[in-house]
């Protein structure tokens, strides 16, 4: 397979710029291991092109407009997940979500509403929650590593998420917003282990109905995680 050079180039300064912030044209040709004129002109270019900034010291910069860009890269779970949500959002007339964790906290990625539902729980693709409270945001904590997280559990947090683990699924009732009760599922796929999570939220006038979904839910979780395993097999 061939490639372009000067572009592999560029895009070893990107990567190298997201390692080590603030460095001059010489210490990237350094590190590129090209020629100083051949890094100003690659440099050169990047500026132009506005995906590098360079301070009144010399020192270049990843550039602000590199969240933008990422802003717009579809999230796997939710490429793969929002046809899955949609069918189940519809079955059940609920909202459905799917979220990832980041950091200590839990992002939405995808979400579906059933149009059906006259009263129903809006949720914002990127409204953010954390790890430690939500059906969601439990039902991945419970996978994850609270000490790398930096997080300290207290012991009835610690049995909570053990009971989580072993039942499947989580629950939470005023967690995040007083009228909302919800219950939520990890998805785990074979190869990766923990992608992210799929919940079931409703008004809390309606929580009792959570229990009949459990299947679904459950359900739900593992066709996501057997989607994305195919999709890695591909």
């Amino acid at each position: 397979m061939e490639i372009s050079q000067t572009a592999d180039y560029a895009l070893q300064v990107l990567f190298a710029l997201e390692t080590k912030d603030a460095q001059t044209a010489s210490d990237l040709a350094t590190t590129v291991g090209v020629a100083r004129s051949v890094m100003q002109r690659i440099l050169n270019t990047l500026h132009g092109r506005a995906l590098v900034t360079r301070d009144p010291a010399g020192n270049f910069r990843l550039s602000p407009l590199l969240v933008r860009l990422a802003g717009h890269i579809p999230n796997e779970l939710a490429t793969v997940g929002q046809p899955i949500i949609d069918q189940l959002a519809a079955s059940i007339g609920e909202t459905v979500i799917l979220t990832v964790p980041e950091d200590h906290e839990a992002v939405v990625v995808a979400r579906a509403h059933a149009a059906q539902s006259t009263l129903r729980i809006e949720y914002e693709v990127g409204f953010r929650q954390p790890i430690t409270r939500g059906a969601s945001s439990l039902a991945m904590l419970a996978h994850l590593d609270a000490g790398t997280l930096g997080l300290t559990l207290h012991d009835d947090t610690s049995l909570q998420l053990k009971a989580i683990r072993q039942r499947g699924v989580s629950r939470s009732r005023g967690h995040v917003r007083p009228e909302m009760s919800g219950i939520g599922a990890p998805v785990l796929d074979t190869t990766s282990g923990l992608r992210g999570a799929v919940a079931i939220v409703v008004p809390t006038s309606r929580a009792e109905r959570l229990e009949h979904f459990e299947d679904a839910l459950l359900a739900t979780a593992g066709t996501i995680a057997t989607a994305l395993e195919a999709g890695e097999r591909v």
